[in-house]
């Protein structure tokens, strides 16, 4: 007889109904702790503050307004880059050459010092109004700045026009193609001799309806850039310009010179002078 006179074989039955019951209760909770995230060590939550505070930091710098240092490096010297886009009107020292430009320029440049730089521009425009065609000028620019961000500039350079003069359906002022048959001598006579019919100026009540030319350029600009970080820039500026293009135009005729083979060609000052309003992306 087994424990409080049970038998032997029903005492172990109940020993294995025990050990099997416990084994089972272990099993089915083992990959429950297993599952459960370990607990951070003091190591680890200090590392983890300071990725965080490292995140914040690179967000507040990157949504922050420039700095008196990102302001300082626009003074300093190096190249800068600038794109420029403007309108302007231009009025003409003839009827009918007044124009409207569209201006696409670039201007690489060289920071001197803080109060000096100097550049070049190149600019492409397509022009409107009593002219069709393109304009383009080259120009070398020194510039001053009194203050950061504001700066005062001087040009020179070169200046062409590849056009075509829009006559009016109606205009009070008469006027014909040129020919190679000169017309009647004006008084103090011709800037060629007649009998040669070389290249010349246009006389009588010729005007020119074709300008392929170039001649020179005279600029000055006023403009501002508000300073966005250490590497970009833009804001407005306001330009002059005054030029002087020869033009030149084929004459009507289909016959060429005598002496030199050539077609005859017929030539006329055109000088320009406007302003135009624009807008600067600049790099450093």
């Amino acid at each position: 007889m087994g424990s409080a006179g049970r038998p032997a074989w029903v005492v172990a039955m109940s020993l294995t109904h025990r050990r099997l019951t416990l084994a089972l209760l272990t099993a089915v909770s083992s990959p429950a702790r297993a599952s459960d995230p370990p607990t951070p060590n003091s190591d680890t939550k200090t590392r983890t503050l300071a990725e965080k505070e490292l995140v914040e930091e690179e967000e507040t710098v990157r949504l922050s307004l420039p700095t008196e240092a990102d302001r300082a490096a626009w003074q300093q010297a190096g190249l800068r880059i600038a794109l420029g886009y403007s309108y302007g009107r231009m009025s003409g020292n003839l009827q009918g050459i007044d124009t409207a430009f569209h201006n696409l320029t670039l201007r690489p440049s060289v920071r001197l010092d803080e109060h000096w730089s100097l550049g070049a521009s190149l600019t492409y425009a397509i022009a409107r109004w009593d002219l069709s065609g393109l304009r383009w000028s080259i120009s070398l620019e020194p510039t001053w700045h009194p203050w950061s961000g504001l700066g005062v500039t001087l040009g020179a350079g070169y200046a062409g026009l590849l056009v075509d003069r829009l006559w009016p359906e109606e205009t009070d002022y008469p006027a014909r193609e040129p020919s190679q048959e000169l017309p009647d001598t004006p008084v103090g006579g011709y800037d060629t001799p007649p009998k040669a019919s070389r290249s010349r100026n246009v006389v009588g009540d010729e005007r020119l309806s074709h300008c392929s030319g170039s001649g020179w350029n005279l600029l000055a600009r006023i403009e501002v850039l508000f300073v966005a970080g250490p590497r970009f820039a833009s804001g407005p500026f306001v330009q002059a310009d005054h030029q002087w293009v020869q033009c030149e135009q084929q004459s009507s005729s289909s016959s060429t010179d005598a002496e030199t083979g050539k077609p005859v060609m017929v030539r006329e000052w055109w000088r320009h002078q406007g302003a135009s309003l624009g807008w600067w992306l600049s790099w450093r």
